[in-house]
């Protein structure tokens, strides 16, 4: 998880910056992309003439992402605790001859006092750390709104240890090392059994994601009646005392507010999808947030609150399919060896530790399958069980590319579109077809609400020779209309009943023509390879 401040500041955190460091305020015309760089405080006992360097260089730095910062955080009370220690910090240094740093991190909460660490290069005297901790006295913190917020107060002496550039060096090597709540987060990630770092991923979601996510939607400008819309029903829904369980197709697939939201954001900007990949997270659907996770990369820009929440959980995914698929291999390994019982145990404990396993109850097929060859049975007896396994497989991934039997054109069909998942992204320069492809595929396999996130956002990424525009839009409100949500195409110019009326007529053609020869010689049990859709859409070269 990275940290440190972003250039795209809101005004509000500029001020802030500016009045804690007594620096003036941002120029006008500086907007809210000004980012202010380590201030002067104009009081400090030591300031010299002017343009001459002082002894004692104090910086503010958040930790937290600013426009997280910009939603958690009132700026005059964060003032009125942080500036008196500011002046402090510098009346204590003033008289050091000596070359150091000083660091004193604040973390504020909602619901409890700050935390307060302090450090150095080199360390500090015992005297001194006595000095700084009633400089900032956690019970008198400010309290955030949202959630918690951490920044520090660098203090170069004398132009701080020699080789170090500023107050965000990497080279800084402080004594104590003073832990981010963040790197404190991962390293019990990192640590955590599967069903502890489930559990993690989901207080994640339901505790930190949604209430930005909540806060950022419902502060967005009155014209984005949809964003804010969705933002209010976040709000309204995400207390666990309210919604033990997140109904999502209701709030996101069905939910005209959220399509709209869609609409209105722009390009770039994350935050929708992200509200369905935390909903999902907060369920424990992990590998149906996976799914939306591989292709909103694909389209984040990467400058907003929701596209650091992305990249967190991106992270947190990498390391829990880590541990899952790592089991879920050494029971296929206990399968080829014969290992039979051994390897449905430890599906079961998979599936235990994380229900919402797809290619766990997958693996469960085909050993059950090796067991009734193995005892001279029908394969037909293993496959009794199989119409509630499909339903369990796809209930936890809609687009998962594999089936162990397929009866019919319908499900012949839907099958070998599955299997062709597996032959997408594999040319970076043919990944604008394969997003537009995959979208096809979700929407053939009746997951429309992901079938029309990918076309709505690949609208004003394609060129006119690549794909025409007009008909990702049909596509996607034919996708809308589906889901029974027909507000949307009105604010659309064209005739829609008779676009998806040739849509359904295409789509029932190309169920009765059926697949081609090569799929329909593969054997519908082959195992697939591991998934690999944790892994974000590669961008184009």
């Amino acid at each position: 998880m990275a940290y440190g401040t972003s250039r795209r500041l809101f005004p509000a955190v500029a001020v802030l910056s500016a009045i804690l460091l007594g620096a003036d305020e941002p120029q006008k015309g500086q907007g809210s992309d000004a980012a202010p760089g380590p201030g002067r405080h104009a009081g400090a006992a030591q300031a010299k003439k002017a343009g001459e360097k002082k002894k004692v260089e104090v910086a503010i730095v958040f930790l937290t992402e600013m426009n997280i910062v910009q939603l958690t955080v009132d700026v005059n009370p964060l003032v009125n605790w942080v500036r008196p220690a500011i002046a402090a910090v510098e009346k204590r240094f003033e008289g050091d001859t000596a070359r150091r740093i000083v660091v004193i991190q604040a973390t504020l909460h909602r619901d409890r006092p700050a935390e307060v660490g302090i450090s150095g290069q080199p360390a500090l005297s015992d005297a001194e750390a006595k000095d700084l901790r009633r400089m900032l006295d956690p019970a008198k913190a400010p309290r955030t709104k949202v959630v918690d917020c951490t920044f520090r107060v660098v203090a170069q002496i004398n132009g701080g240890p020699a080789g170090i550039a500023g107050p965000t060096d990497p080279k800084i090597r402080l004594v104590p090392p003073l832990e981010t709540p963040d790197e404190r987060r991962l390293a019990a990630f990192r640590a955590a059994k599967t069903a502890e770092k489930l559990a993690m991923i989901r207080r994640w979601a339901r505790n930190e994601a949604l209430p930005i996510l909540g806060a950022a939607a419902t502060g967005a400008d009155a014209k984005f009646e949809g964003v804010r819309a969705l933002g209010k029903t976040i709000q309204e829904f995400s207390p666990p005392e309210v919604t033990p369980r997140f109904d999502v197709p209701s709030l996101t697939d069905h939910n005209p507010a959220y399509w709209r939201a869609m609409v209105e954001m722009a390009p770039g900007e994350p935050l929708v999808p992200v509200v369905r990949i935390a909903l999902h997270a907060a369920n424990g659907e992990i590998d149906r947030a996976r799914r939306y996770v591989s292709v909103a990369s694909f389209f984040d820009a990467n400058k907003s609150a929701p596209s650091r929440l992305l990249g967190e959980f991106r992270e947190m995914i990498r390391l829990f399919y880590k541990d899952v698929e790592s089991r879920i291999s050494e029971g296929i390994a206990l399968n080829d060896k014969g290992k039979l019982d051994e390897a449905m145990a430890v599906y079961e404990g998979v599936l235990s530790d994380y229900p919402g396993s797809a290619w766990a109850r997958y693996e469960q097929v085909q050993t059950r399958m090796a067991m009734a060859r193995k005892q001279g049975k029908p394969i037909e007896d293993a496959l009794v069980h199989w119409p509630a396994a499909r339903d369990a497989i796809l209930g936890a991934d809609p687009l998962y590319e594999m089936l162990a039997q397929a009866q019919g054109p319908e499900e012949t069909h839907r099958l070998v579109l599955r299997i062709e998942i597996r032959t997408l992204f594999k040319d970076r320069k043919k990944t604008v077809q394969d997003v537009i492809r995959y979208a096809d595929i979700a929407q053939d396999l009746g997951d429309f609400g992901f079938a029309a996130f990918i076309y709505w956002n690949m609208v004003g990424r394609v060129k006119e020779e690549q794909f025409n525009p007009r008909e990702l839009i049909e596509r996607f409100l034919f996708c809308l209309d589906e889901l029974g949500v027909r507000t949307i195409q009105e604010n659309f110019k064209g005739d829609h009943a008779a676009t998806f009326a040739r849509m359904r007529e295409e789509r029932r053609k190309r169920i009765e023509t059926g697949p081609g020869k090569a799929a329909k010689d593969r054997p519908a049990g082959d195992r697939p390879p591991k998934p690999a859709n944790d892994r974000p859409v590669k961008k184009p070269s």
